[in-house]
């Protein structure tokens, strides 16, 4: 599928991560972006918008004509032990939910402070799930 470039920011005050934007993954435009904020309490709740351009769409899943915005709204709402292939992870759980004229879309993250987002739970535009998980963590990796 070749390299697409996506975008990070991660610092004290929060991570936020903009999605694979490659084949079917493009559906996860239209969703929440997986996003933490501080202080990482349950109960922090933040909000977001973005304006979405119909380059975005696909007619397997939706089509629109313009751009939409999507509102975002998030919230720490747990901890969590997930089982993974690196073993049992302490996560927070973010629940978040995005809407815009063409519909909604939902994440379920699981947020740790050392691996960062361990699990991301989609439901997409069309019903559809997407799950993707951390499988493998290098610390220092240069990924370019």
């Amino acid at each position: 599928y070749g390299l697409h470039k996506t975008g990070i920011i991660e610092n004290e005050a929060n991570t936020w991560i903009h999605p694979i934007r490659a084949k079917f993954f493009i559906i996860l435009e239209l969703n929440p972006f997986p996003y933490i904020k501080a202080p990482f309490e349950i109960g922090n709740k933040w909000t977001w918008d973005l304006l979405i351009g119909s380059q975005w769409g696909d007619e397997r899943w939706k089509t629109w004509e313009g751009n939409i915005e999507n509102k975002y709204t998030y919230e720490i709402t747990g901890q969590e032990t997930l089982k993974t292939a690196l073993g049992d992870i302490e996560c927070y759980v973010i629940e978040s939910e995005a809407t815009s004229r063409i519909g909604e879309t939902s994440l379920r993250a699981y947020f740790n402070e050392k691996y960062g987002f361990v699990k991301l739970a989609y439901t997409n535009i069309d019903g559809s799930k997407t799950n993707l998980e951390l499988v493998e963590y290098a610390e220092g990796k240069n990924l370019e």
